[in-house]
C-alpha cells in the first residue's frame, strides 16, 4: 500500500516482519529464517495454517480457503481466530478447540457474513468451501444486499445506558468489498480459473520407425519437422514435411558420432525455416553448430564451441550457448556475427534448452546441474540483466516452449523421480500443472512460434534385468537371459558376493532390491520419500552406501550388507552422484555441492569429517583398483 505521503507500506496477516539488523537476536532469527526458505519447506504464519497443513498432510486449495477464512475473521473480530501461548498450543487449538462464534464478540456484524467466514474455518476440509470460487459467490451474494436489507440483531434497551448505534450495516457492506477485492488477490494466486492449454488439442502419430526417435523440432509455419533417428544405425537429423508420411535423412551419419546428447537440444530451423541447424561433437571435446539449407545442399560449419541456438520470433537476432564452462550464453545478429554475452554461470552449472518468448522480450532457459540433475526454468531478458529462477522442482527438466507470452511447457521428472511429464505454467503467476494425457513419458517438446503447432517424442520405457556369460570371446544375443522379476521396473544392478541389488520402486516409492539365490526381496525403502541413488558396494561386499536426495540436498547413507545399521554420515555435505569406495573398504569418495560448484571429498567410512580433495570444478570420483588414484570429471578434463 502507499500512504498520502507517497511512503510504501508493506500490509501482511504475519508473513513480515522488520528486523533490526544491529539486534543480534534478529540476526539469527534471520538466518534461521534464510534456511527455512528452502523448497518443499513449508512458508507462512502457523496462525493461518489450516488443521490439515499443521498435521503433515496432504493439503489442495481447501487450506487456501481456511487461510483466508482466518484473515477474514481476524478483520471482522480484532483478533485471530485461533490463539495459543506458544506455538504447540497453537496447534492444538487449530486442530482441536472450537471457533469462537462471531455471533458472541461482534453480535452486530449481519448473520449472513458471519455464516461465510465461519464456514470457510471448519477443521474438516470436506466442511468447508470446496474452492475459493464457492466463497466468492456468497460474499458477493452479501454485497448484493443494501443496506436496509442487511438483518440487524435484536437488542435489549436499557435506560441507564443509551445506545450508541454503530453503522454495521454500511460497515458490513465496506468490509465485504474488501474481502472480494482479497479474494480476488486468492484466486489470481490459485488455479481455479486454469485451463488446459492442450485441451482441444488433436493428437497425430508422425513416426513409426524401428528404433528412436528423438529431439523434435517443429518449422515456424509448422508444416515441416525435423527430429533424431537411429533407424540407419547411428542418431542423424531426418526431415518431413507433416503429413505427407515421406522422410529425408539431413545428416546421413556426416558426425563422426552420434548427433545425440540427451541433456541438450541438437536439432531445429532458423526462424524463417530456409536452414536446419545441428550440433556436431567429434569425439575428443569439440562441439560445433552446423547448418544446412531445409530444401537441400551442403551444410556448413556455423557457431564454433556452440551447443544450441534459437533465433529471436523476428529472425533478426540468434541465441546461443558454447560448451565452455558456466555455458555463457550470447547474443548475435541473425548470421551469428557481432555477438555479445548475454549471460554466464558458475563453472559446473549448465544452461540449456534456450527458447525465445514469442514477445522476443525474455529468452528461457534450463538451468543446473545434470550429475545429478537437479535443474529448473530460468528466463533473462534479451536486452540483458539478472536471470530470473521461475520454478522450484530441482529435477531432470528439457525443452521449455512458449505458447504465448505467459504460457510455457516444458518436461520434467517430478520430486519423486517418476515421468518425465509435460508441465505447464502461468509465468505471471507461477503455478505448475501437469498435463495428462496418457501413460507415455515426454522426451522433448517444440511449439511454433503462435502455439498453434506442438511436436513432441514420447515413450513408454520399461526397464528390466538381463544376464550374459562372460568369455574370453563376444557373447552372441541369443546368450541373454532374462532376469524375472516381480517389480515393474529395474534399474541399475549391482553384484554383492552372493547376490545382486537394483533399484526399483513400489507405490511410488524409491527402493533397493536384492536377488538372492532365487529369492526376491525389498532390501530397504525410504519411508520419507525422496530419490535413491545406485547402491555402492564395498570392495569385501560387508557395507553399502547410497546417496538419498530429499528436499534438494543429498545425504550419504551406509549400512551392512544385509541391509542393517542404517546410518547417515558427512551430513555437512550436500551429496551429488554415486558413492565409490576405497578398495581397503575405509573411504568413500564423493561429489559434493558448495557455494562455488561441485567438489570431490572423500568420507571416513566409519563417520568422520570429510576431508576435500580438490578445491576446482570436479564431480564422478572412481577410485582405481590399487587405490593409488581416483578419476574424475571436471571442466578441462
Amino acid at each position: 500500500m502507499v500512504s498520502k505521503s507517497n511512503h510504501a507500506k508493506l500490509v501482511d496477516f504475519g508473513l513480515a516482519k522488520l528486523i533490526d539488523p544491529e539486534d543480534p537476536l534478529n540476526a539469527a532469527s534471520r538466518s534461521i529464517q534464510t534456511e527455512m526458505t528452502r523448497p518443499g519447506i513449508i512458508l507462512g504464519t502457523l496462525a493461518y495454517m489450516s488443521p490439515e497443513q499443521t498435521a503433515g498432510k496432504a493439503v489442495d486449495s481447501r487450506s487456501d480457503v481456511f487461510a483466508f477464512g482466518a484473515v477474514l475473521y481476524e478483520l471482522l473480530a480484532g483478533r485471530r481466530a485461533f490463539e495459543g501461548d506458544s506455538n504447540v498450543s497453537l496447534l492444538h487449538a487449530i486442530q482441536h478447540s472450537p471457533l469462537q462464534p462471531l455471533a458472541e464478540s461482534r453480535p452486530e456484524i449481519p448473520s449472513e457474513l458471519r455464516n461465510v467466514v465461519e464456514k470457510a474455518l471448519e477443521k474438516d476440509a470436506g466442511d468447508r468451501y470446496q474452492s475459493m470460487r464457492e466463497m466468492v459467490v456468497d460474499l458477493k451474494r452479501v454485497q448484493r444486499m443494501k443496506s436496509g436489507e442487511l438483518p440487524m440483531p435484536a437488542t435489549e434497551s436499557r435506560v441507564d445506558a443509551p445506545v450508541r448505534r454503530r453503522p454495521w450495516p454500511l460497515v458490513a457492506v465496506v468490509l465485504v468489498a474488501v474481502a472480494i477485492a482479497v479474494t480476488g488477490w486468492f484466486l489470481y494466486r490459485s488455479d481455479i480459473f486454469w485451463v488446459n492449454p492442450l485441451a482441444n488439442a488433436q493428437f497425430s502419430r508422425l513416426t513409426d520407425f524401428e528404433g528412436n526417435e528423438l529431439d523434435a523440432s517443429v518449422s515456424t509455419d509448422g508444416k515441416f519437422a525435423v527430429f533424431l533417428s537411429d533407424r540407419d544405425g547411428v542418431f542423424d537429423a531426418w526431415f518431413t514435411l507433416i503429413g505427407s508420411g515421406e522422410f529425408s535423412n539431413a545428416t546421413k551419419g556426416s558426425n563422426p558420432v552420434d548427433l545425440y546428447n540427451e541433456v541438450v537440444r541438437n536439432v531445429g530451423f532458423s526462424t524463417d525455416g530456409s536452414q536446419i541447424w545441428f550440433r556436431t561433437y567429434d569425439g575428443r571435446g569439440n562441439e560445433e553448430l552446423w547448418v544446412r539449407p531445409t530444401f537441400g545442399g551442403a551444410a556448413r560449419p556455423f557457431l564454433a564451441k556452440t551447443v544450441t541456438a534459437a533465433w529471436s520470433p523476428d529472425g533478426t537476432k540468434i541465441a546461443f550457448h558454447e560448451s565452455t564452462p558456466g555455458d555463457p550464453i550470447f547474443l548475435a545478429d541473425r548470421d551469428g556475427t557481432n555477438p555479445h554475452r548475454l549471460y554466464v554461470d558458475q563453472p559446473g552449472v549448465h544452461c540449456h534448452y534456450l527458447t525465445w518468448s514469442p514477445d522476443g522480450n525474455y529468452i528461457y532457459f534450463v538451468r543446473g546441474f545434470v550429475t545429478p540433475y537437479e535443474t529448473d526454468l530460468w528466463r533473462v531478458r534479451s536486452t540483458g540483466g539478472e536471470a530470473e529462477r521461475l520454478t522450484h522442482l530441482n529435477t531432470w527438466m528439457k525443452s521449455p516452449q512458449l505458447l504465448d507470452n505467459r504460457t510455457v511447457l516444458f518436461v520434467a521428472t517430478a520430486e519423486d523421480g517418476s515421468g518425465p511429464w509435460l508441465y505447464t505454467m502461468d509465468v505471471d503467476r507461477r503455478i505448475l500443472h501437469r498435463i495428462s494425457l496418457g501413460v507415455e513419458q515426454y522426451l522433448s517438446i517444440q511449439a511454433t512460434t503462435n502455439g498453434q503447432r506442438l511436436v513432441a517424442t514420447v515413450s513408454n520405457p520399461t526397464n528390466n534385468l538381463w544376464s550374459v556369460p562372460i568369455s574370453d570371446s563376444i557373447s552372441e544375443e541369443s546368450l541373454a537371459s532374462h532376469i524375472s522379476l516381480p517389480t515393474f521396473q529395474a534399474l541399475s544392478p549391482r553384484f554383492t558376493p552372493d547376490s545382486f541389488l537394483y533399484l526399483s520402486y513400489r507405490s511410488g516409492a524409491d527402493g533397493i532390491w536384492r536377488w538372492k539365490s532365487g529369492t526376491i526381496s525389498e532390501f530397504w525403502i525410504s519411508k520419507e520419500g525422496g530419490r535413491i541413488s545406485t547402491p555402492a558396494v564395498s570392495p569385501d561386499g560387508n557395507r553399502i552406501s547410497f546417496v538419498l536426495r530429499k528436499e534438494g540436498r543429498g545425504k550419504l547413507y551406509t549400512m551392512t550388507g544385509e541391509g542393517t545399521n542404517v546410518r547417515t554420515i558427512a551430513e555437512s555435505l550436500d551429496v551429488r552422484n554415486l558413492p565409490s569406495w576405497s578398495p581397503d573398504g575405509k573411504w568413500i569418495a564423493v561429489t559434493a555441492n558448495e557455494e562455488s560448484g561441485n567438489r570431490i571429498f572423500k568420507v571416513p567410512a566409519d563417520g568422520g569429517s570429510p576431508i576435500k580433495l580438490l578445491d576446482e570444478i570436479s564431480a564422478n570420483p572412481v577410485w582405481s583398483p590399487d587405490g593409488r588414484f581416483i578419476l574424475y570429471s571436471g571442466p578441462q578434463v
